[in-house]
């Protein structure tokens, strides 16, 4: 929970929060205002809304079922967004618990991100705006609520939650792409890095079975999910993608400056425009065997101009 509320928990029944929060008042879509927006402490409602003066959320909204509280959800208008807000909750948030159970993007134009975490009895999300440039509406909120509830409603990010592929666009599939990245090495990795023990393993484990032709989905099976994923291009024919490049970080020790400064250790997998794998080397791993590419056409040709000038037109 957000300072402040460290008393409040999922669970707790209508009095007990109504006593703690004194300036919570009914829930109501009707205009109203005075004692009949005060709740009685004897007479659970279905839910109470907070105005907050402090940072970094400007109100909260309690949800009940038979008198128990079920969800919190905190929220700030876009026009109040402080992005370093965002990511730190997302931070504080993610201390602990490592990696989200899930990322989403949602909205008419897949505007919010949505980063989940589950615990054993409730889900976390916190909202934020998948681009900070955008003037789409958006929301910075924090959710908390209880687990068996958010699988009832199949909220976002709970298990019951579905969402078909086929409703994205490739443009929403490489902006989610883009928004995971950026979560993974710009806000929850930390520095020095280092993977857990059961990750060191399957990399070293599972790294002699990499082949040529192999897809992302056979790679990320003996692998799993890569640290950083980045488009490639080509330097021969004017930038043209040439496909992807997925990195899989044993440590490291920086987050930015020279190689020798960040001391990677790990293995960096190269993939075409169809998801085959076509290369491979590792970065301080001698228990890896690189995978070399064919050359290229371009390359061949440039090979075979240096070797024979005659080849080369006039």
């Amino acid at each position: 929970m957000p300072a402040g509320f460290e008393e409040i928990s999922i669970g707790m029944d209508w009095s007990s929060l109504v006593a703690l929060r004194s300036k919570a008042e009914i829930l109501n879509m009707m205009p109203d205002s005075g004692d009949n927006l005060k709740p009685d402490s004897g007479t659970p409602r279905s839910g109470l809304v907070e105005k907050l003066s402090g940072e970094p959320y400007d109100q909260v909204l309690y949800s009940f079922e038979d008198g128990v509280l079920v969800a919190l959800m905190f929220g700030k208008g876009k026009s109040k967004i402080i992005p370093l807000e965002c990511w730190n909750e997302i931070r504080r948030i993610g201390h602990g618990r490592g990696e989200p159970t899930s990322v989403q993007l949602i909205g008419k134009h897949h505007e919010q991100g949505v980063v989940s975490w589950l615990d054993r009895d409730a889900l976390i999300s916190v909202m934020v705006p998948a681009d900070e440039a955008d003037t789409a509406p958006s929301v910075f909120g924090l959710q908390v609520l209880d687990r068996k509830y958010a699988d009832r409603i199949k909220v976002i990010g709970s298990d019951a939650y579905n969402e078909s592929d086929g409703s994205k666009t490739a443009w929403d599939k490489t902006r989610l792409d883009s928004f995971k990245t950026r979560l993974k090495t710009e806000i929850l990795m930390e520095f020095p890095y280092g993977a857990s023990p059961e990750r060191i393993s399957k990399i070293r484990g599972n790294s002699g079975k990499l082949v040529k032709g192999m897809g992302k989905k056979e790679v990320a099976g003996l692998l799993g999910d890569p640290d950083l994923e980045s488009p490639t291009y080509s330097t021969h024919e004017g930038g043209k993608a040439t496909g992807s490049s997925c990195l899989y970080l044993i440590s490291q020790d920086t987050k930015s400056g020279s190689q020798k400064d960040k001391n990677q250790v790990g293995i960096r997998i190269h993939f075409d425009l169809d998801g085959k794998l076509i290369s491979a080397h590792g970065m301080q791993t001698p228990f890896f065997k690189d995978i070399i590419a064919a050359p290229s056409l371009d390359e061949t040709k440039t090979d075979t101009e240096k070797t024979n000038p005659k080849t080369k037109q006039q």
